[in-house]
């Protein structure tokens, strides 16, 4: 299941752009997967934009809008 639902092990399949953001104040961990997941879109040839909102605490809503849309993606693709 989990590599099912995983946005990364499905890259290939992307058929959208995708818009990746992260907080400047969020936790060094989250800003790194924002960052890792938008270098392998990128890599991939995929339309990305890696956003970084230097006064934000959070934005995982929008970040999580980019995984569900990735998702979404996938499974259409299929």
């Amino acid at each position: 299941m989990a590599d099912a639902m995983s946005s990364q092990r499905h890259i290939d399949k992307l058929n959208a752009p995708i818009v990746v953001t992260y907080g400047k104040l969020e936790s060094p961990d989250f800003q790194r997967q924002s960052r890792d997941f938008g270098a392998l879109v990128k890599t991939a040839g995929k339309p990305v934009q890696l956003i970084e909102a230097p006064n934000a605490i959070t934005l995982r809503w929008l970040y999580r809008s980019a995984i569900h849309m990735a998702q979404t993606a996938v499974r259409h693709s299929r």
